[in-house]
């Protein structure tokens, strides 16, 4: 039996930039890729629950008012 495939969140964002979000295949750790004509090859970095929390309440949280 075959494992169902983690879901991803892709955001295509300004001047061909896409951010791409997945789970790994554990579930322990969040795959963040960055992409763009500015990069030979994407930019990966794996963030853990707790740091995916961690910017969950940050985005949350919005910016500061001026």
């Amino acid at each position: 039996m075959t494992k169902p495939k983690q879901p991803a969140l892709r955001i295509d964002a300004d001047e061909g930039q896409v951010l791409h979000v997945t789970w790994g295949r554990s579930g322990k750790r969040a795959i963040v890729s960055i992409s763009g004509p500015q990069y030979i090859q994407p930019q990966q970095c794996t963030l853990t629950t707790d740091d995916v929390a961690e910017l969950s309440r940050f985005l949350d949280e919005g910016p500061d008012e001026p």
